[in-house]
């Protein structure tokens, strides 16, 4: 017999409640403090789920937009959660320097709500420069990565770089849209001015990645830096791979800790 039941006995016999009563009172009264707080937080719970699983079923696009823009929450990753919602009929876009904002928003795609991620999903991505760029892309879109760079002076490299990696930078200042290794050499250009006799002129990149002819940009650069210093950036630009086989997968995981694709372990299932 536990102290507090000795004391409740003890009281309820000075008030002349004694034998059966007395044990059916106790027991009732031990059995509420044993199961009292589980079972309300049983309900509010309960409450919460209910009310989650009814927006998520009846407003997906809303419930996962909010639910991401609110992370952390320390229950699913935002991985989990977006490859849910795909496989639950929503259609979620990738980050985009053109139309993202700093946080998730919900787009129109025909008839139906999109989830368009937003640049707080960006590793590095500071919220002040995140801002920035979509104040600045209100004002007017950014004509080129020079542009952009030029606009937002904040930028540092290791954030336009992660921008690019994730095919973030894709689509600025063309409706076609370029490859991210093309990206990767304006990056370059743009981090390094390049003076008066090459300011404003308009590369070709993808020439410059098939190796149809040598940019103006890597011209001038053999004279500002060394020759091993060359080869490195071409190393890396390089190096980036395809959009296949995972390629940019991983880039995306690696800076976003997601992706809108192919689930990754798709390229590993055979």
């Amino acid at each position: 017999m536990s102290e507090v039941e000795v004391k409740l006995r003890h009281g309820m016999e000075k008030k002349g409640i004694t034998g059966e009563v007395q044990d059916t009172i106790v027991k009732s009264i031990t059995s509420f403090a044993l199961y009292g707080f589980p079972e309300s937080h049983a309900a509010s719970f309960a409450l919460l789920a209910y009310a989650s699983a009814y927006l998520k079923c009846h407003y997906l696009a809303a419930f996962t937009a909010a639910i991401l823009n609110n992370q952390p929450m320390g229950f699913y990753s935002p991985a989990t959660l977006v490859k849910d919602a795909q496989r639950h009929g929503l259609r979620v876009r990738a980050i985009d320097v053109t139309c993202s904002d700093w946080l998730c928003t919900i787009e129109r795609d025909g008839e139906k709500l999109c989830v368009r991620l937003g640049l707080r999903f960006v590793k590095g991505l500071r919220e002040e420069v995140g801002r920035e760029i979509v104040r600045e892309r209100g004002v007017r879109a950014f004509a080129s990565i020079d542009d952009l760079k030029l606009r937002v002076p904040g930028l540092q490299k290791s954030e336009l770089t992660a921008l690019a990696e994730i095919g973030a930078l894709n689509f600025v200042g063309s409706k076609i849209g370029f490859h991210r290794r093309d990206a990767l050499w304006q990056i370059e250009r743009a981090s390094r001015r390049a003076g008066p006799l090459l300011e404003g002129v308009d590369e070709s990149d993808a020439a410059i990645v098939e190796g149809k002819t040598e940019s103006k940009f890597a011209n001038a650069n053999r004279a500002e830096c060394g020759e091993p210093e060359r080869r490195e950036c071409s190393r890396k630009i390089f190096s980036v791979g395809g959009d296949d086989a995972g390629g940019a997968v991983g880039f995306r995981f690696s800076h976003t800790g997601m992706t809108v694709g192919p689930h990754p372990m798709s390229y590993h299932r055979r």
